[in-house]
């Protein structure tokens, strides 16, 4: 484990830098999997929430410009609540691979 004591940084010998570096890794590597595992237990919200989010008619960015249109009686395509996406997954791990991507990827960004 890491030297309670600290030395100064000029009389730190090299293997003693490598012993600092190695925790510090060891915290943030710590850090991320517990953010991960946050992510992992939000995950519903994280997926249809932020990144389907705009499949959905009722979209912040949709609802934004249909009012936009409304008040300057602009084209009310942006109004048109009738999206049609599909999803596609050509891999045959790539749904678990991609949940677990993008929870490290979320633990990455909270911690």
């Amino acid at each position: 484990m890491a030297k309670k004591n600290k030395k100064n940084i000029n009389e730190m010998t090299f293997l003693d830098h490598l012993e600092e570096l190695r925790w510090l890794l060891v915290r943030s590597s710590a850090a991320i999997l517990t953010g991960g595992a946050i992510a992992w237990v939000f995950s519903d919200f994280i997926f249809q929430t932020i990144i389907f989010g705009p499949m959905k008619g009722d979209f912040i960015t949709y609802q934004f410009f249909c009012d936009l249109a409304n008040k300057y009686d602009l084209d009310k395509s942006f109004c048109d609540a009738t999206l049609n996406f599909s999803i596609q997954n050509t891999e045959i791990e790539g749904q678990i691979s991609l949940l677990v991507w993008t929870c490290i990827t979320a633990g990455f960004i909270i911690s």
